[in-house]
C-alpha cells in the first residue's frame, strides 16, 4: 500500500482556508471544471457529494466522504487514475500567524507500477493544488 502526506502553512486563517476547500464546485477557478455528478446532503456539508474533476486532459471522479466541520474532509478517488482504494484527508491546524494544511493519502496501484512513480505523481498534484489555495487565501 502506497502512502504518503503533505504538510503546507499558509499565512491565513483558518476560515479563509476552510472556505476553499468546501467550495466543492469551486465557480471561481478558470482552470478547473468541476461536474457535480451526486449533489450530496447539503445539511452535512455536501457529504456524499460525487464529482468529477476536469484539469486540461485530466480528471479524475472522487466521492466526499466525511465533512468534520473547521478540521477535516475525507474523501475517495472512485475513477480517474491507475489506483484503487484511494483515500484522502485533509486537516487543518491553526497556528498563531498561519494555518497548517496536512493532507494524508493512502492508495494501492492497479498495475505492478512501483509505488514511488504513482506517489511522485499524486505529490505533484497535491502541491500544485496547495499552491492555489494558499494564493487565493492570501488573496481573499
Amino acid at each position: 500500500m502506497g502512502q504518503f502526506h503533505i504538510d503546507k502553512d499558509i499565512p491565513a486563517e483558518p476560515d479563509k482556508i476552510w472556505s476553499i476547500l468546501t467550495d466543492f464546485e469551486q465557480k471561481e477557478d478558470e482552470n478547473t471544471t468541476i461536474e457535480i455528478i451526486e449533489p450530496g446532503d447539503p445539511e452535512k456539508h455536501h457529504q456524499g457529494m460525487v464529482r468529477r474533476v476536469i484539469t486540461g486532459k485530466d480528471s479524475v471522479t472522487e466521492k466526499i466522504l466525511v465533512v468534520k466541520r473547521k478540521e477535516s474532509i475525507e474523501y475517495q478517488l472512485l475513477s480517474g487514475a491507475p489506483v484503487h482504494d484511494y483515500y484522502g484527508t485533509i486537516f487543518l491546524y491553526p497556528g498563531r500567524k498561519d494555518t497548517t494544511v496536512r493532507w494524508v493519502v493512502t492508495f494501492r496501484p492497479n498495475f505492478p507500477w512501483p509505488e514511488w512513480m504513482i506517489r511522485k505523481a499524486a505529490m505533484n498534484k497535491i502541491h500544485k493544488v496547495l499552491d492555489e489555495i494558499a494564493e487565493k487565501a492570501v488573496n481573499q
